[in-house]
């Protein structure tokens, strides 16, 4: 288990990297957007850490703020924007859509309008937007492919590619009824699978290094369960992903590993939608006398 802290302090970085990202020449005279996702804790850090920032004179409020509609409306008089941003950056305005604050019911009506950003928007562009975490898991591609030797560059394109369709199918895909889910529905959720996917330092240190890239695809299905999906253990074996430095790893399935993995996943989550909507009741079991012992994640079979 995770510390939450730690997973929305990524959340928070998320959202911040996400926002300044957004600031681009031609500067429009100014931005807004409503963040539809977020507790108070989040919309707190995302407010300080932004706040310093230079790309913009950025203003950060819930819905539920005194100021929330003015802000909407205006913006602070010109001295007060702050010293480290340029004149010509543009005021961008960010409010959390939180409807259980205090406030929020007075001021929905006219915040309703401003552009809304859920979880899966956010991580929209994952080529062009890549996260801290990651960058790392990505540094651990490039490591574990020097088990290649003279195939070290073919095989650091391989897993490099193996890694992309990962990021790719979860930060894009959708699972449930029609395809109606987002396989990450929460920032905190997509920060927890990539704290686990990712190979502890100590671990990686003593994992020799002809083993590493099963090590780390393994690592990478045994995270998946911090998305509430089956985890997958064999995912290279799943994927043909090659990860025996004895053999130069083949392109034919490339091309198909992000499709692939998208199916494999809805069906993973209509099972867990299926398994959660059947699942005796537990009170009624013990009831009844029946015992139910702990269980751990399940395990996913393509079969």
């Amino acid at each position: 288990m995770h510390d939450p802290i730690q997973l929305e302090s990524f959340a928070i970085d998320a959202i911040v990297r996400w926002a300044e990202r957004q600031v681009a020449r031609p500067y429009p005279p100014r931005i807004d957007f409503r963040v539809v996702f977020g507790s108070p804790t989040i919309a707190a850090g995302v407010k300080d850490r932004l706040a310093k920032s230079a790309c913009a004179w950025f203003a950060v409020r819930s819905s539920g703020d005194t100021d929330a509609v003015k802000l909407r409306n205006g913006h602070p008089p010109e001295a007060e924007r702050p010293a480290s941003v340029p004149a010509d950056a543009p005021y961008f305005y960010l409010v959390f859509w939180q409807p259980g604050v205090r406030g929020h019911v007075s001021h929905a009506q006219s915040l309703a309008d401003l552009r809304g950003m859920d979880v899966a928007q956010i991580l929209t562009d994952p080529e062009g937007f890549v996260l801290p975490l990651e960058q790392e898991i990505e540094a651990q591609t490039v490591g574990a492919a020097k088990a290649w030797g003279k195939n070290a560059e073919r095989a650091g394109e391989h897993l490099h590619l193996g890694w992309t369709a990962v990021r790719k199918c979860l930060r894009l895909g959708f699972g449930g009824v029609q395809r109606s889910i987002p396989f990450c529905r929460r920032l905190e959720d997509y920060g927890g699978f990539l704290r686990e996917a990712l190979v502890p330092n100590e671990e990686w240190q003593a994992t020799p290094l002809k083993d590493r890239a099963a090590r780390m695809l393994r690592r990478w299905g045994e995270a998946l369960p911090q998305l509430s999906m089956f985890h997958i253990p064999a995912l290279a074996s799943v994927l043909r992903v090659e990860v025996d430095p004895a053999k130069r790893p083949g392109r034919q399935a490339e091309a198909f590993w992000e499709s692939k993995l998208e199916k494999i996943l809805a069906k993973i989550s209509m099972r867990r939608l299926t398994h959660q909507a059947f699942r005796p009741d537990r009170r009624q079991a013990h009831r009844g006398g029946a015992s139910q012992a702990p269980q751990g994640h399940r395990s996913f079979s393509p079969c």
